[in-house]
């Protein structure tokens, strides 16, 4: 009797398996978009891993480079004092340590961009920080700024001193800068001189970002024999005019001063500078009518 083959069963079997691999086991055809069915829940993308390079962070263990820095998981400790690893500060990318961009404050001075480490000495007045202005021994040094007010006055009745620094106040806060500033106005009773802090440093004006010092210290501000013009406001933009001030070079009180800054009559007079003039003219240029309109200037203390 002829010996019966085994090999048909098994290929079948094998076929068998192939087919259920394919449509999924189920016997229940070919698998398509929709063969888990239509109410299966989709699959989620895979997770962003929350200690990666530029991640938020708090602390280092929250990164899985050990280092967070500015915010975010950075790729190195990066402890320059001029480094960072926000792209804010560095106009890179997050996570990613670099130099922090040319302005960016270190100390009295400014990064410049390239170095990692804070420069110990100046050459221009932008290698400092605001506030600060490039001295004679190459170092930022404490500076007080001064401008003209962008306002102009109707008359000479500004309400008196108080209301003049009040004014002079409100408009460097407005205008976002720091400190306390008084306006250059001396009446019957108060010089500036006798008014004002007497810095031991330059004051400086802002022409459209750019720092102008006009004096190197006080003594230098009240002697007449600056060159520079103090024509910009506190936002840095020209204001030339006449300016109300009451004040000769020296800083003592001149003879008239509309009555203690409180009339407009054209029967009064008050002693004006110029703006765009420079010596001693900036503050003693002459006597004007109470009824003029003008600004005055404002001074860092």
């Amino acid at each position: 009797m002829p010996r019966r083959s085994t090999w048909l069963p098994r290929l079948t079997l094998f076929a068998a398996l192939a087919a259920a691999a394919c449509d999924g086991g189920d016997g229940g055809g070919a698998a398509g978009p929709d063969a888990a069915g239509p109410d299966a829940a989709p699959i989620d993308a895979p997770a962003i891993d929350a200690g990666g390079l530029g991640a938020a962070c708090a602390g280092g263990s929250a990164c899985a480079s050990g280092a967070c820095v500015d915010g975010v998981c950075c790729d190195r400790a990066c402890d320059g004092a001029c480094e960072a690893c926000s792209a804010a500060t560095t106009g890179g990318a997050d996570g990613t340590c670099a130099p922090a961009l040319a302005g960016t404050a270190c100390s009295t001075y400014a990064c410049d961009g390239v170095a990692a480490t804070c420069p110990t000495s100046c050459a221009t007045h932008a290698d400092c920080v605001r506030g600060y202005a490039c001295g004679a021994a190459s170092a930022c040094v404490v500076a007080k700024r001064i401008f003209v007010t962008s306002t102009m006055t109707s008359g000479g009745n500004l309400g008196g001193l108080a209301t003049a620094d009040a004014h002079c106040g409100d408009l460097a806060a407005a205008a976002g800068l720091p400190g306390t500033f008084k306006a250059w106005l001396s009446d019957g009773t108060t010089s500036v001189a006798q008014r004002f802090t007497h810095h031991a440093g330059p004051y400086y004006r802002v022409h459209e970002g750019a720092v102008i010092v006009v004096a190197v210290d006080w003594a230098d501000l009240t002697n007449g024999l600056d060159p520079y013009a103090i024509g910009n406001d506190e936002h840095g933009q020209p204001a030339g005019a006449l300016i109300w001030t009451g004040t000769l070079i020296t800083g003592a009180a001149a003879a008239n001063h509309c009555r203690g800054w409180t009339s407009n009559s054209t029967a009064d007079v008050g002693m004006r500078g110029n703006s765009s003039a420079s010596f001693y003219d900036w503050t003693a240029y002459g006597d004007g009518v109470c009824d003029a309109n003008g600004r005055y200037y404002c001074v860092e203390q």
